[in-house]
Parts: C-alpha cells; structure tokens; sequence
C-alpha cells in the first residue's frame, strides 16, 4: 500500500488556556458544590434550631420541591409521605398564601431542622424508588435555597477557602430582610442592621 492511500489523522491539539482554566474552574465549582452538599447535610442532622425567616423559606422551598416531583415524575405527596404521618404535610408551606396564614401554619412547626431531613429523606427514598438517580444532598440545596443555611455555604473565592460566613456587603441587605419578616410576624422586636456574622 502506498503512502499515498493512507488517509493522516490530525494531532490532538494541546487545549487552549482558556480552556484550561474553564476546565480548573468547572472542577472547583464541582467541588465546592459536594462540599457545600456535606456541610449542609450535617447540619440538618445536627437537628439545628431554624430561624423564623429560615423555618418559612425551608418550608415553602419544600412545597417547591413536592410540586416539582408531582410535575416531572408524578410522585404526589402521598407517596412521598405515605398516609400515616399526616403532620409531615403541615412542613411544606406554598409560597402565595397571604402573610398572616404563612404566620398561622409556621407557627404551628417545630423550628429545628429534623423534621425537613426527614422528609427530603423520603422525597429521595420515593425517586429511588420509581428509577431515578439521585443525590439526596442536592434536595438538602434545594430546600435551602434562599434561606441563611444556604447562604452560609458561601465560598471565598479569593482564597478558594471554604466558609459559613458570608460576605458582609453581599449579606446584609437580605439579613434586614429577614429581620424586617421576623417583626412583621411578631418574632422578633430587634432593629439589628448588620448579620451576626459580620460583628
């Protein structure tokens, strides 16, 4: 055979640095992620009391979350809570309810995390159990959303080090918020301006 049928093969091209740095920082982010997935894990496990603010997001975010299964998996709350244990259903609060009914039915919920881990528990138990893959630790984000446990994930990225603590300048608007919804519930009479973690 000659040279002249032999169909040449282009060289692997080296990547490119900006590639290289895409590819550096998808890992980080991957990382950072999984990190955030076991701190936040943690943290629902050590049964942590829940702040008012906190309690009424991770409940309506849990209310997201059963109303996302139901629509892309048909996995309504029965089957995710079974029949038994009908109080598990007082912990998914919807978000369009006028203020003072959110103020009723939070008031009525325990304010420490053990409850909702046990139900994301279930919600993942009832995925595994139709086929789906999952990673209980992203339901653990999903219903942190918003909410002061997932906030304190934030990650330096200066230094690449990982924190609870989230910037100040980034966190203190959001922290009035909180303060301004604990007062307009009664729960709280403080007019602290700055996060706890920032002093």
């Amino acid at each position: 055979m000659s040279d002249n049928n032999v169909t040449p093969f282009p060289g692997r091209k080296r990547p490119t640095q900006e590639q290289v740095a895409a590819q550096e920082r998808e890992r980080a982010e991957h990382g950072a992620r999984e990190e955030d997935k076991r701190r936040l894990k943690k943290q629902f496990e050590q049964n942590q009391p829940l702040r008012a603010a906190d309690q009424i997001s991770v409940a309506q975010n849990l209310y997201g979350l059963f109303v996302r299964l139901k629509k892309e998996h048909g996995l309504g709350s029965s089957k995710i809570l079974g029949t038994r244990d009908k109080n598990k259903r007082d912990y998914a609060i919807p978000r369009d309810l006028p203020r003072e009914e959110i103020q009723r039915l939070s008031g009525r919920l325990r304010n420490h995390t053990d409850p909702y881990k046990s139900i994301v528990e279930l919600a993942a138990k009832a995925m595994e159990e139709v086929g789906l893959k999952v990673d209980v630790g992203d339901l653990f984000l999903e219903v942190s959303d918003k909410s002061t446990l997932g906030r304190h994930l934030a990650t330096n990225r200066t230094t690449g080090s990982r924190s609870w603590r989230p910037a100040c300048a980034s966190s203190q608007t959001r922290f009035q918020r909180i303060m301004a919804s604990q007062r307009s519930f009664g729960r709280s009479n403080t007019r602290a301006s700055r996060p706890p973690w920032c002093t």
